[in-house]
Parts: structure tokens; C-alpha cells; sequence
């Protein structure tokens, strides 16, 4: 099976994977990198010591064992109070 690597990107600390899965094909590792980005996009929203979470860009890069860029994608988060805040 083809092994890719998906790099990941939270805004504070790149991860960039030098060790790959197999995968059946590109769309089973497109599935696992939109699985992987989402979850650290709810780990880093979701944490109690992080306070500056109302603009976030969280991205997903995957490469080919070739080292040809195949896909990517940018989960971004934007919010903020509305109105008065007590």
C-alpha cells in the first residue's frame, strides 16, 4: 500500500509527520487527514488555558511517499461575543 504523510498546522506548533501510514488510496488518506485536522481543531478550541481562540486557522497538507503535495485543506474558526459582555 502507498504511504503518505499528513502535516499538520494549528497555529502555534507545525507538526510535520516523518513517518507516514499506509493507505489504500489518496481518498482514504484525504479522510484520515480531515479526521486528524478536526480534532485538533476541538482539542485547541476546546482547552481551558487557551484564551485567544476567537481567529484560528487550523490546515492539513498530505504528501505522497514521492513527496508530491496531494492534497489540502484549512479548517478555519472565527467568533467573538455579541453584544454587551457582563
Amino acid at each position: 500500500m502507498p504511504r503518505y504523510y499528513i502535516d499538520v498546522d494549528g497555529g502555534e506548533q507545525p507538526v510535520h509527520d516523518s513517518i507516514g501510514a499506509e493507505h489504500a488510496c489518496s481518498d482514504t488518506a484525504r479522510r484520515h487527514a480531515i479526521h486528524t485536522v478536526t480534532s485538533l481543531a476541538q482539542s485547541v478550541l476546546m482547552a481551558s488555558d487557551v484564551t485567544d481562540c476567537d481567529a484560528r486557522d487550523f490546515t492539513v497538507k498530505i504528501t505522497s511517499e514521492t513527496g508530491e503535495p496531494i492534497y489540502e485543506a484549512l479548517l478555519s474558526f472565527r467568533g467573538g461575543p455579541i453584544g454587551a459582555v457582563p
